[in-house]
């Protein structure tokens, strides 16, 4: 009897470590991801500009980005419920990340537009539930302390940002930034599926 209570409780602080080592996992993910939606904020006007394509056409795309976000959130949050949490974090971190990758091989108004109509959508499918998700997996006494911590990556990510893509552009190129920020998210994204595949496997 003891043994098999001593094994319970081995497994449950198993458990707990590896939501915490997925909350983590998960911080630094978003300081990439902010890092990454800094470019597009900062040094993707430079960029657009370059090619020849008119400043004005630059605006327009964060006007489409609200529009798709007012439009899509309804939707998104009508097929939430047949759709598990996390996989929809996934999906949405994953078209986020692809995007940046795209990005090299483009160099027309629609292609942007293309590319930044993927990046609104992951943005919408997983941004806003990684709150939620987080305080799925942590107790209740430390939500709040968990939840501050979302606000500090947003800061880290937004201040590193331009500060990142100027020296690789000053450096290298536009293309090696975005392979860069492509290469930051997708292996900062890998730590978060592995260690959830396995914490969802305890349960």
């Amino acid at each position: 009897m003891k043994k098999k209570q001593k094994t319970n409780s081995n497994e449950a602080n198993s458990h707990q470590s590896l939501r915490k080592v997925i909350v983590y996992a998960i911080f630094v993910h978003l300081i990439m991801i902010y890092l990454a939606y800094a470019l597009w904020e900062s040094i993707m006007s430079v960029h657009i500009t370059n090619l020849g394509i008119p400043f004005v056409a630059y605006s327009l795309l964060w006007t489409l980005n609200g529009a798709i976000i007012i439009v899509g959130q309804p939707i998104i949050s009508y097929f939430a419920p047949y759709i598990k949490l996390h996989v929809q974090i996934y999906i949405g971190l994953l078209l986020f990340t692809f995007s940046f990758l795209f990005l090299p091989f483009i160099h027309t108004l629609l292609g942007f537009t293309l590319d930044f109509i993927v990046l609104t959508i992951g943005d919408m499918l997983s941004i806003p539930g990684i709150p939620a998700w987080i305080s799925e997996i942590t107790p209740v006494s430390k939500s709040g302390q968990y939840q501050s911590l979302i606000s500090s990556t947003v800061s880290i990510g937004r201040a590193i940002g331009p500060l990142l893509g100027g020296i690789i552009i000053e450096a290298y190129s536009y293309n090696t930034l975005f392979i860069t920020a492509f290469l930051l998210m997708f292996t900062t994204f890998i730590p978060i599926m592995i260690t959830n595949h396995y914490c969802l496997k305890l349960k």
